[in-house]
């Protein structure tokens, strides 16, 4: 049980190193975190959502469009399980798809 909540603990402190210059290990650190979730939670919890939106963010900074909209989509099919297609969730995880699909000029 304990280590259920350390994964909040590493999303918090993540969020000082998601400034440029430091989006390597925002990344790493995003990636371990959604490791540590889906073995906690499963794929479908909101917790791997939320961390699939960070790694997303990330990597879109970085310029890999391409997997930031696949791990957005990700993060909304996960939400839309979850919560519904009408949870408010959902609209934030349209918009940041649709933010990528801007930078890939689509």
């Amino acid at each position: 049980m304990t280590h259920i909540h350390l994964t909040p603990l590493f999303v918090s402190n993540n969020y000082d190193h998601s400034r440029p210059g430091n989006l390597d290990k925002a990344k790493a650190l995003y990636e371990r975190v959604l490791r540590m979730e889906e073995a906690i939670y499963g794929e479908l919890h909101p917790a791997v959502a939320s961390t699939l939106n960070n790694l997303a963010d990330t990597v879109l900074e970085q310029g890999e469009t391409a997997k930031a909209a696949v791990l957005f989509q990700r993060a909304m099919e996960t939400n839309e399980i979850v919560f519904g297609k009408d949870h408010p969730d959902i609209a934030r995880n349209l918009n940041n798809l649709g933010r990528a699909f801007k930078e890939m000029g689509e």
